[in-house]
């Protein structure tokens, strides 16, 4: 906004009829007015040339209800010479210039986003009708997990969109008595679907299994050590509804060391866990996000694939790399929906070697997605491979 004006008059040029920049250069040379066209190129670079412009000259053939160009040459400081077919000069903000009008419209764009995310989550927003999501499927899987299974089913039959889901909890030949007190809820909910195994099968067999059963629109994980608030599923479902451009949505999630605390009551400070505290992007993905609560689209698994069941450990990471490579995009919801248990395992043993050199392999698979996160961590994933030599 401080460059010198060495432009006089300034005419975008294009062969957008609307544009009218023909007319523009005719109104310049009819009053003698020297002028410049500026030529689409990058924004940086077209915005410093505008920067430098006096006055901009632009001729609407219809009603523009909001220019974008007008606004930005008068947060740069441009005069302006016009007609009266711009909408946005009917705003109270467009009598303003440079910085002021920069931070009218940085304050307008913060308020249309909230009132936006309230709409989607119904936050106080009593002229609504609540909004009916698509079906969702959880998919529940264990392997010994007495200490976790009334917690978990409590937990997700309180869900504020229950009724709007299907949970089928894979059982992996448990030695556990999970059935007992699953047979209570499957008995009072007929959307609750209990398959038990006769082999013990891994974490990505049984999610692959329950995405075969599944009739939900959109999927999401049943891990059943951790917890969700109570209307997480709900904001999720609503994000994803409304966003269709991507195929996941997540959120934060709390992190706690003690099993079987709530979301509303847990130990956590505030502590966030690392995998799904960060914004998506491809270089992101070095973590593994969305972490332990996303959300996503059935047909992601049509276009990209299931679960690797030839990856014992980092099945999950390994989908969503996949994913995420093959063109999908996810995004975050700015929001803890739910609780974390660390350390704590639905089905797979302890962290082991297998483990480490799985993601390792993961690491230089997918190294094309990480930019410039792959230099940070490449030292950490080199020195994994050499656990080969102590497999």
């Amino acid at each position: 906004m401080g460059n010198e004006k060495t432009i006089d008059h300034g005419i975008m040029w294009t062969m957008n009829k609307n544009k009218g920049a023909p007319l523009a250069v005719d109104y310049c040379k009819k009053n003698n007015l020297k002028y410049k066209l500026l030529h689409n190129k990058k924004f940086e670079e077209f915005a410093k040339e505008l920067s430098q412009v006096k006055k901009l000259v632009f001729f609407p053939q219809w009603l523009e209800s909001y220019c974008r160009v007008v606004v930005e040459a008068k947060i740069l400081g441009c005069k302006l010479i016009s007609n009266g077919l711009l909408g946005v000069a009917s705003e109270d903000y467009f009598k303003q210039n440079g910085q002021e009008l920069l931070n009218t419209l940085r304050s307008n764009n913060k308020m249309l986003h909230e009132k936006w995310i309230s709409v989607i989550e119904n936050e106080n927003v009593e002229y609504l009708s609540p909004i009916k999501v698509p079906k969702i499927t959880i998919l529940g899987t264990f392997y010994d997990g007495d200490k976790y299974i009334k917690g978990f089913l409590e937990n997700i039959t309180n869900q504020t969109i229950f009724d709007r889901c299907e949970l089928i909890l894979i059982d992996a030949n448990s030695p556990g008595n999970e059935k007992e007190i699953i047979d209570q809820y499957v008995e009072k909910y007929d959307n609750i679907i209990y398959r038990r195994l006769d082999y013990r099968a891994t974490t990505g067999e049984s999610f692959n299994l329950g995405i075969e059963m599944s009739t939900g629109e959109f999927l999401t994980l049943g891990l059943i050590d951790d917890r969700r608030r109570k209307d997480g599923l709900e904001i999720l479902a609503k994000h994803l509804m409304y966003t269709p451009m991507v195929d996941l949505v997540y959120g934060d999630c709390f992190e706690t060391a003690v099993a079987n605390e709530t979301f509303e009551r847990n130990s956590s400070n505030g502590k966030l866990y690392e995998h799904s505290i960060r914004p998506f992007s491809k270089e992101n993905m070095i973590k593994c996000l969305p972490g332990p609560m996303p959300l996503w689209r059935k047909s992601m698994n049509e276009n990209h694939g299931m679960f690797d069941i030839s990856i014992n450990f980092a099945d999950d990471w390994e989908m969503w790399l996949r994913s995420v490579d093959g063109g999908s995009k996810f995004k975050k919801v700015n929001k803890p929906v739910g609780l974390y248990l660390k350390g704590g395992r639905s089905q797979s043993d302890k962290l082991n070697v297998k483990q480490k050199l799985e993601e390792s392999d993961l690491f230089f698979k997918y190294s094309h997605l990480f930019g410039k996160n792959y230099n940070l961590f490449k030292d950490y994933f080199t020195q994994l491979r050499r656990l080969k030599d102590v497999k």
